[in-house]
């Protein structure tokens, strides 16, 4: 089943995830997550043919969280796609079926095609209902959208920093080397679970943390 590995990607041997790996996938995930190195997160890119839902049906919730499904949208063919007769019902599919709905080539909208791009997102029902927009550049998000930088100049504790991470509604993850009396620490946050480790020599202090897009602008 399992035909490389490089610590970071599997690649697996017998077809593609949207229609004939099934159980297959199944195990692969399990073997995964219980192996004595388990990822903090899985990724699955399925096809553009792909159900997200069955996919995602794929994983044990006895070792894997909820999954959540993001579906990306052309917004200058999705009304296309829509009313294909063959692919439509999939296109509907994979859009009903989404936790997360991101819009591509924001950055293409120009005067010419900006009926267009309204058009499509608008044959979207869901965006019609629920619409967020934050422009995007060729491979990039402007880091303001979504991510907010705070300094502090003093010596903290473990205890204050963990106390603090706890605080943090949506926290996904964190990461980071923080000064303390005791000298640099590697924190470590995953899965509820905080790991603190001597960082060692003096490295330079920073700590990352990503949160839920919807909660983390409202964390303390």
């Amino acid at each position: 089943l399992i035909v490389a590995h490089d610590g970071a990607t599997i690649e697996l041997s017998n077809g593609c995830v949207c229609c004939s790996i099934g159980g297959s996938l199944a195990l692969a995930l399990r073997d995964l997550m219980t192996s004595p190195n388990p990822p903090d997160a899985v990724l699955i890119e399925a096809s553009g043919v792909a159900e997200p839902a069955r996919v995602a049906s794929y994983g044990n919730r006895e070792v894997l969280a909820e999954p959540t499904i993001i579906t990306v949208v052309d917004p200058f063919s999705i009304e296309r796609m829509l009313s294909d007769p063959i692919y439509g019902g999939l296109a509907a599919a994979q859009v009903r079926q989404a936790d997360v709905i991101h819009i591509s080539r924001t950055d293409l909208v120009s005067d010419s095609n900006q009926v267009a791009f309204d058009r499509g997102c608008r044959s979207v029902e869901r965006l019609r209902a629920n619409p967020h927009e934050s422009a995007a550049q060729t491979g990039g998000v402007p880091p303001t959208v979504d991510i907010t930088v705070r300094h502090r100049d003093q010596v903290v504790t473990i205890d204050d920093v963990v106390g603090e991470l706890a605080q943090t509604r949506g926290l996904l993850r964190a990461k980071g080397i923080v000064g303390t009396p005791l000298g640099p620490m590697l924190v470590q946050w995953a899965g509820g679970s905080v790991e603190v480790t001597p960082a060692g020599g003096t490295p330079q202090t920073g700590l990352v943390v990503i949160c839920a897009a919807d909660q983390a602008m409202s964390s303390p």
